[in-house]
């Protein structure tokens, strides 16, 4: 049925036909009421009598109804004559992709600005759980003055669980969405592989089809489609397209491996969100530093997973954090845009600060990226009721741009920050956005442009933006730390971010450079105490990493405490620094206590003071304690290695093997690369009497990283064992070792009880006691020294140690 002119549906009269497809003709018609022109979409004649067509016609209807977005089709009504069922839109003027596509490929620039406009309409289609399943370049409009709108969402499916039944479906409109899951629909060519299997879909579905949308744009020709359907079918299961070469490499190489990575077979390879696609085709599409050469070995192997891999790695580093294109206020001293989108709630006051990109170009520059991250953690951190994940556990995304909503299901937090820094000329351009955790929505966001002698007042801007919009009540003394400027000087604190930046690598180049900068950085500003914590804090890992004599290392961490205290007794880092040198050296046991408990009053976010605090109540035989502080370290910093690691040996110490074995085979399945998870779960299998699996674990432990207390276990393992002879081969290794390295006495007087020659055991651990070696601390609790604690000489060496 063609509906003529002057045809009256309601209020809407038939001007004249626009088009038609599968279901539905289109016309333009006039609103007689509100004397404007819109379209009106009517279910044709040939299916009108079908119940499945109207109500799968309905359901569109009620699908775009539930979505505002400028890159949507706007719906402004729905009805039914005796003539037809009908939708009314707004009328856009332009023409469709395909049609646009028949005049051949599209620009690279334009193919990236009109796929992350599709991205963005997909990324509020799927916040709302809608996936719209039929993404084709017939569904796509381009309107005259540049706009894009998606468009027919008849076969979207909603992915979010039914409403219960005695709910009011009234205020929910996609909840008659519901379709088969298992039901193949979609359009051959366009379709992802999990759909042609019947499988169930999700987000990715969406990004797989606008890849293919992506690789016509830029190629002029479709990815999949072959001579017949089924050909066409089977080339999206078995066939990679690439893109790269289809082009004639006249598109950046940056733009190829995104196309890519949008059509993985597998799912979980793609980009997990529209919204970090999105990011990632503006981030090149403005960028003047591509590539458009493919690396030597990517020309070799073409778009194999090892490339793909890479391409993870690198296109991401761009894909999350972009200046955004909202408009620019003016303050006195920044230049900035902001965006606010709901308040956050109760649920929100948990927070994980990602790591700030770094897209200066400089990667000497890092240190600013990380600076910023690391600032904003240590301010937020010391606001009370506010719960914010420590640096390790949200440095395990970096360079990895995460979703969101997985971020805040990994780190059981309500909402997330993310960033980007990048260069303007000489100033810095810093992005920053809130983003609730549980549905991926905006609640706040702002872009500054600022000198970088000016970051810091950047950083403070964020933060107490955050706290604000969180709904935080500050006190006093709070609004004063959000305020606080550590050093009026910004090439002192340029100095102290590079100084973190190289303590953070834990090894001791990185802390010999680290204690450069932050002298270098006090030269500047005598007065500076976080220089000085962070000199505490190099003082105190000298002696593991860089296998100083503890003589030399920890006197001059507490000496760095104490003068970051004198400066600034409110700092939690230079508490906590302290306390660790005087538990771990001095063993005066009342003093560290104190400045434990006092660093965690001012700070009870950092998770660094509540491992270190719950190894010194594990010392001292305060295992119930020690767990609970155990707990919240690890709640805090739950992808933090070392505090799953500690946590593990602390139960081992307590002699609760059964929890410390659990604990780190959790250790060695989050973090297999760890060389402390795989030893500290050994002990624990070896003070159990478990000692052909401790052996098991002390070689993959050898394996990462040679330590000779380790191998210390390993023979203990293999006397525990029966292993006489390979034990007797291991000990003349160890004592050939012994000419040339370091043999910890602790350790070799352990080594020499479980051997049987207690003379000899008694010698190491007074040439311990003498050098006062850190592993001291565990003398009153250790089952590795059970074999002398009978003998008069083992009461002695507690009193030593102040126990």
């Amino acid at each position: 049925m063609s509906l003529p002119a002057g045809t009256r549906l309601g209020p809407y009269e038939i001007v004249n036909p626009i088009g038609s497809g599968g279901m539905g003709d289109v016309y333009r018609a006039h609103d007689t009421r509100l004397d404007r022109d819109v379209a009106v979409k009517v279910l044709p004649e040939r299916v009108s009598r079908d119940a499945e067509a109207r109500m799968r016609f309905e359901r569109e209807a009620k699908a775009v109804a539930a979505l505002t977005h400028p890159n949507i089709l706007s719906i402004h009504d729905y009805g039914s004559t005796d003539l037809a069922a009908y939708s009314v839109t707004e009328l856009l003027e332009g023409q469709t992709l395909r049609q646009r596509l028949l005049e051949g490929p599209i620009p690279w620039r334009k193919a990236a600005e009109i796929s992350a406009a599709i991205a963005d309409g997909l990324a509020a289609a799927h916040a709302k759980g809608i996936i719209h399943r039929d993404l084709k370049p017939e569904n796509l409009f381009l309107t005259h003055d540049g706009r894009v709108k998606i468009l027919d969402f008849g076969i979207a499916q909603l992915v979010r669980e039914e409403p219960e039944q005695q709910e009011d479906l009234s205020s929910m409109p996609t909840a008659p969405m519901k379709t088969d899951p298992h039901a193949v629909v979609g359009t051959a060519g366009y379709m992802a592989p999990e759909q042609l299997r019947g499988e169930s879909i999700d987000a990715t579905t969406d990004i797989f089809s606008l890849g293919c949308l992506l690789y016509e744009m830029v190629t002029g020709r479709p990815a999949f489609i072959r001579g017949t359907v089924i050909d066409s079918l089977s080339a999206i299961l078995t066939d990679t397209p690439d893109v790269f070469t289809a082009t004639e490499r006249m598109i950046p190489y940056e733009l190829a491996r995104v196309i890519t990575r949008c059509l993985e077979k597998n799912r979980s390879e793609r980009f997990q969100s529209a919204r970090d696609l999105a990011f990632a085709l503006r981030a090149i599409g403005t960028s003047s530093a591509l590539t458009f050469e493919a690396p030597s070995d990517v020309r070799r192997r073409k778009f194999v997973w090892g490339g793909i891999a890479i391409f993870a790695i690198v296109a991401t580093l761009i894909a999350y954090f972009v200046v955004d294109s909202r408009p620019v206020s003016q303050s006195p001293s920044l230049r900035g845009s902001s965006a606010t989108g709901r308040l956050g709630d109760s649920s929100t006051h948990s927070l994980a600060i990602l790591p700030f990109i770094n897209a200066t170009g400089d990667k000497d520059a890092e240190y600013l990226s990380d600076g910023v991250t690391e600032t904003l953690i240590n301010t937020l951190a010391q606001v009370e009721g506010l719960r914010v994940m420590s640096r390790t556990s949200v440095f395990h995304y970096k360079d990895k741009a995460p979703n969101p909503v997985s971020v805040g299901r990994d780190l059981h937090v309500g909402s997330v920050v993310v960033g980007r820094i990048e260069t303007a000329g000489d100033r810095l351009i810093v992005s920053a956005e809130l983003i609730d955790a549980n549905d991926n929505t905006l609640i706040w966001g702002n872009r500054y442009q600022t000198a970088r002698a000016d970051l810091f007042s950047v950083q403070q801007s964020i933060a107490s933006e955050i706290a604000r919009m969180l709904r935080l009540q500050l006190t006093g003394r709070e609004q004063q730390i959000l305020a606080k400027r550590p050093t009026t000087d910004p090439r002192a604190y340029e100095l102290y971010l590079k100084g973190r930046f190289q303590w953070n690598k834990r090894n001791a180049d990185g802390l010999y450079a680290a204690i450069e900068r932050f002298n270098e950085a006090i030269e500047i500003d005598p007065q500076y105490a976080l220089a000085y914590a962070g000199l505490a804090d190099c003082y105190n890992l000298l002696d593991i990493w860089a296998g100083l004599p503890t003589n030399e290392t920890f006197p001059r961490a507490k000496a760095a405490a104490q003068k970051a205290l004198a400066i600034d007794d409110q700092l939690a880092e230079a508490h906590t620094s302290l306390a660790y040198a005087i538990h771990t050296y001095e063993w005066d046991w009342t003093t560290a206590e104190r400045e434990y408990r006092r660093a965690i009053e001012l700070n009870p976010n950092y998770a660094t003071a509540r491992q270190w605090y719950a190894e010194f109540l594990t010392a001292n035989g305060r295992f119930d304690e020690a767990g609970a502080q155990g707990k919240k370290a690890l709640e805090l910093d739950p992808m933090s290695p070392i505090i799953n690691a500690v946590v593990a040996w602390n139960f081992t110490m307590a002699r609760r093997y059964d929890a410390a074995i659990r604990q780190g085979q959790q250790t060695t399945r989050l973090f297999p690369s760890f060389m402390p998870g795989h030893a500290y779960l050994g002990l624990a299998y070896l003070e159990s009497r478990r000692p052909n699996e401790a052996i098991t674990a002390f070689d993959a432990s050898q394996k990462i990283q040679d330590i000779t207390v380790i191998f210390t276990w390993l023979i203990r393992a293999h006397l525990a064992a029966g292993h006489r002879d390979e034990a007797a081969k291991l000990i003349a290794q160890l004592e050939s070792r012994g000419r040339r390295e370091y043999l910890p006495p602790y350790y070799m007087a352990a080594l020499y009880a479980h051997r049987g020659d207690r003379d000899r055991a008694f010698a190491e651990l007074d040439r311990a006691l003498h050098e006062r070696t850190g592993a001291l601390v565990w003398l009153e609790v250790d089952p590795a020294l059970d074999p002398l604690r009978g003998d008069a000489r083992f009461a002695t060496a507690l009193k030593k140690a102040n126990f």
